[in-house]
């Protein structure tokens, strides 16, 4: 389902409109639930000592997320290899700070990684690093 998702935020032509929608998706989903949703692909991840395959279908889920944000990255202009640095990059960061979201209650940590993964997928989309 999340995949589906970001599959759809992905399907523009701007990267930085994607992280914000699914930034913004986690906010409203914690506000709603008073930061007690989680993420269940997280939770498979850790879950490995009660369920074995657990991590790994979770591997397969975090790559697919990577993948289409790759896909985006390089369809707008954005050297593949870096794409796929930026792509784990950003799905890292949404994820550990919805954690983080969670366990302080308050949606900074999200704003805080927003604002600066816009910063670096500007900073790819505009050839400044080159």
């Amino acid at each position: 389902m999340m995949s589906s998702i970001i599959g759809g935020f992905t399907a523009g032509d701007n990267p930085n409109t994607s992280l914000a929608a699914f930034i913004q998706m986690w906010k409203d989903t914690l506000a709603s639930s008073d930061f007690t949703a989680g993420c269940p692909i997280v939770a498979a991840a850790l879950g490995g000592t009660e369920a074995p395959l657990a991590p790994a279908v979770a591997a397969e889920v975090f790559d697919d997320w990577t993948n289409l944000l790759v896909e985006q990255l390089v369809r707008t202009g954005v050297d593949e290899s870096a794409a796929r640095s930026l792509a784990m990059t950003a799905v890292c960061a949404v994820e550990g700070a919805a954690v983080v979201a969670i366990s302080s209650r308050s949606v900074r940590p999200l704003d805080d990684i927003g604002v600066h993964l816009a910063e670096l997928v500007s900073f790819h989309l505009n050839g400044s690093h080159r």
